[in-house]
Parts: C-alpha cells; structure tokens; sequence
C-alpha cells in the first residue's frame, strides 16, 4: 500500500520520521510523502522532514501546553494551510493516508481529529489514524486528553490503530 504519513504533535513527528526513514532504509517505498505538524516549534526543530508549525498567533510556537481544545481549535483555524500544504505529499499514487499522533498531550489529540475529519471531507481514500496512548506515569490530564480524543479520532478516521506507549519503551 503506498501512503501518505502525517505526524501530529511531538510524538506524531517522531513516530512519522522513524517509520519514513525505517521505509527508506528497507526500500519499501510505501511512503509516498511525510510530513510533521506542530504548534511547538522547539519539537518540529529535531525532525529530519518536512514540516509546518501553526499556531503561531495564538501560542508563539509554545506549543498548547496538553490543552487539546485549544489543539483542535488552532488545526481547524489553520485547516486550509495545512491542507495547501498536504496537497503535493498527497500524491496521485497514494492509497490512503494515515495521521499519526500522541493521544495524551494537546496539539495530537486535538489536531488529529480536526484534521481527520477535512482529510474525509476532501479526499476519497482511507484516513486511518495511528494513536499513541499516553503511559501509566504521563498524568491524569494525558490519560483524559485520551479519552476525549479517541470519541473523536474514531468517528472521524476510517479505522484508527492504538499504540500503548508503555509497551513499546518497554520493548526498546
């Protein structure tokens, strides 16, 4: 299946750049095109791909400090920008489109349903939605900033794949 990868948030960027760079390494070429999008400039600053800081009017590129209302609301503010800025990567060739996004902390799990949902609204592939829920030692706020994203992510997405976060630090 070729794919075109959005990460959302920190964890988004860097779970979007190891899966792009483990498909080049291996030749797979199911990467059609990556992309990162984030409100803290700080996080998009170590990623080796392209990417796009928003928010900038609202939080200075900070970041949302976990307020995933706040995410939501500067992903839908700015959906046209991004979407501009998706266009190219997503290519003619790609079968479907997967977002990728920490469901604990603000700008993933309010931006990925919001952009999700004008993904749906403009093309005719799958949007599927790869979650990272937060860990057992990540706080009350990221555990609820799940709760609430994951009601939103599955209605808007296609299909939507969890990825417990503890279990994969602890796999190394």
């Amino acid at each position: 299946m070729k794919v075109a990868l959005i990460g959302i948030g920190q964890a988004g960027g860097k779970v979007t750049q190891a899966l792009a760079e483990f498909d080049y390494d291996m030749g797979f070429g199911a990467i059609q095109g990556a992309f990162a999008v984030n409100t803290a400039e700080s996080d998009l600053q170590n990623l080796d791909l392209d990417s796009m800081l928003i928010g900038q009017d609202r939080v200075k590129g900070h970041g949302v400090g976990g307020d995933n209302e706040l995410g939501a609301e500067i992903m839908q503010e700015e959906a046209t920008e991004v979407m501009d800025m998706l266009d190219g990567r997503v290519a003619t060739n790609a079968e479907a489109v997967f977002l990728v996004a920490g469901l604990g902390g603000g700008t993933g799990s309010g931006g990925a349903p919001a952009l999700a949902k004008e993904l749906q609204r403009v093309y005719d592939l799958p949007i599927y939605t790869i979650g990272i829920l937060p860990g057992r030692d990540e706080g009350s706020i990221y555990q609820a900033n799940a709760g609430r994203s994951l009601k939103t992510v599955i209605r808007e997405s296609t299909a939507t794949i969890l990825i417990d976060n503890d279990a994969w630090r602890e796999s190394g």
